[in-house]
């Protein structure tokens, strides 16, 4: 059988899985039809990175465009999330006569949460910058793991 590289089922067997066309035709046939299934909700993962390599004219791995997606749509997640929680502790600060207090107490926990990871970080970034420097020291677990992994058993010398 005789398949063109710019043909629409190779167009899609590469959108959905890899770059590399497989020689054997019954994992071929397959595979398209569970990427035919799957086009949809992987074009949907997949449309941020997509726009992301159109504006910028780069390419980026099947694997981290999916990847990319799902963060970008977790984090349009969480901001909206956060400015909903935001509007109503802000109505319910003012007064408002209607508001959801549930929300507003969401609110205040991630904002009130938020603060403390800043002050968090502030506060390590001061003590990383001020802490005077000394040399890690040999951990047990690191020395058994570079011993198996290169097969020998290292000698331990005892202070």
């Amino acid at each position: 059988m005789k398949a063109n590289t710019k043909s629409i089922h190779a167009k899609l067997y590469t959108f959905t899985y890899t770059t590399d066309l497989p020689n054997n035709l019954c994992p071929y046939f397959w595979k398209l039809v569970f990427a035919t299934l799957v086009f949809i909700p992987n074009f949907v993962i997949q449309t941020p990175a997509l726009i992301w390599n159109f504006f910028s004219k780069t390419f980026t791995d099947l694997n981290e465009k999916r990847g990319v997606g799902f963060v970008i749509y977790v984090a349009i997640t969480i901001l909206s999330f956060i400015g909903f929680t935001n509007y109503h502790l802000i109505k319910a600060l003012f007064n408002y006569y209607s508001y959801d207090h549930g929300a507003a107490v969401n609110g205040g926990i991630i904002d009130s949460g938020i603060a403390i990871c800043l002050i968090w970080s502030l506060i390590a970034y001061w003590i990383r910058k001020h802490r005077k420097y000394s040399p890690p020291k040999d951990s047990v677990l690191k020395e058994f793991v570079k011993a198996k992994y290169n097969n020998y058993c290292p000698k331990i010398d005892w202070e």
